[in-house]
């Protein structure tokens, strides 16, 4: 089973021309594979991964855990509406979800 929610500047900032749009994805070891048979992936550490096609950013989590904490730090942001980048990267940052601000 997966799951996908938006995060980032379109979903708590304030996006400009050049923004990318930031889709936080749960998938599975098989539903990764065949996303990379499309889109190439970087491994940032155990279980979590990174992939960019233009300017979509996809954060692709393989733990539950972590996919809920990017939807529990992404809704508090959103009830902050609108935060900075900076903000925001230290709130993930303290949920443990470090290595996607790149």
């Amino acid at each position: 089973m997966s799951e996908a929610f938006l995060t980032g500047s379109y979903a708590y900032g304030t996006p400009t021309d050049v923004s990318d749009i930031d889709i936080v994805l749960y998938l599975s070891n098989e539903q990764l594979s065949n996303f990379e048979k499309v889109f190439p992936v970087t491994k940032i550490n155990d279980g979590r991964y990174m992939s960019r096609a233009g300017i979509l950013n996809f954060i692709i989590c393989l733990d539950h855990r972590d996919y809920n904490s990017w939807k529990t730090v992404t809704d508090s942001l959103i009830s902050q509406k609108p935060v900075t980048r900076k903000y925001a990267i230290e709130n993930f940052n303290k949920a443990g979800l470090t290595g996607y601000d790149r």
